[in-house]
């Protein structure tokens, strides 16, 4: 039996034509090509966030109450911003490299008004030097020195251009204080998770227009602004304290108070992001 399937096999009708071998160098080069258009597509899609996003949080941080910091209206990152498969890419396409630099400025924001260029290597920030490589990232990132530049109302800036070395002065706007984060995926979803809006690639498609965009960045600000995700958690304490209770008395509740709890006002509290919101927008 075995002998008459293989056989067969062998008068199976096949393919006409031959295929084209494809050489490594042929293949690596539209790998290049590949990622070069893909970190465009995203950094695109950035500045549109950010331009969207910035006068929002900017104008509407007296709604914010105290979760208020000075914005400088950039973006400054290395290559180590970057996974190793893109670090070349982003060398390629942002001209990036060991040394924190400017990769992005806002329209209208202090970095712009203050002469800053995209390119500009940042030396140091208010006599703080910024080192190179994998350190200089890490104090990017370094949340003591996040939130000393959140507190300063104006920066002195040390760039480094081919023209030599100068220090500019930026002056702070107040903003309100939660990063506005791009996500990659196909989600059509935005969320707010008290610290930071995070809004994925399939929201930006689907709101094609700026308004749409902006309607969605406002109800999720709103909902930081009213502190409705540290709400949602207390209720599902309490929730959850009437679960441990029951589970003393021998009855499993599969944590339905807690659920229940976590539900409550979900509705009250999607309503009063889309009033606020539309107010931030305003």
């Amino acid at each position: 039996v075995i002998g008459v399937f293989a056989l067969l096999l062998t008068a199976c009708a096949g393919t006409a034509t031959q295929r084209i071998g494809i050489s490594d160098a042929a293949s690596e080069a539209e790998a290049k090509k590949q990622r070069e258009i893909a970190l465009r597509a995203i950094l695109d899609d950035e500045a549109r966030l950010d331009r969207i996003a910035y006068p929002i949080l900017t104008k509407a941080h007296s709604l914010c109450g105290d979760n208020v910091a000075y914005v400088y209206g950039w973006r400054i990152t290395n290559i180590f911003g970057y996974g190793k498969d893109f670090r070349e890419t982003a060398s390629t396409v942002i001209g990036l490299n060991e040394q924190v630099s400017v990769r992005a400025l806002f329209a209208g924001g202090p970095a712009m008004k203050a002469g800053i260029r995209i390119g500009d290597w940042i030396v140091a920030i208010n006599g703080q030097e910024l080192p190179k490589g994998e350190d200089g990232l890490k104090k990017l990132r370094d949340p003591e020195f996040t939130d000393a530049l959140g507190k300063a109302p104006e920066l002195n800036v040390t760039v480094e251009r081919p023209e030599g070395r100068s220090t500019l002065n930026l002056k702070g706007e107040k903003a309100c204080n939660y990063l506005v984060r791009f996500m990659l995926g196909d989600a059509v979803n935005a969320f707010a998770d008290g610290k930071s809006i995070v809004v994925f690639r399939g929201m930006m498609r689907m709101a094609k227009n700026d308004n749409e965009l902006a309607l969605v960045i406002g109800h999720e600000l709103a909902h930081n602004a009213m502190g409705h995700i540290d709400k949602k958690k207390q209720n599902a304490g309490l929730g959850s304290f009437l679960d441990l209770l029951a589970a003393f008395r021998g009855v499993n509740t599969q944590g339905m108070f807690g659920k229940m709890a976590m539900g409550a006002y979900s509705q009250d509290f999607e309503a009063e992001a889309d009033y606020v919101g539309l107010y931030m927008l305003a």
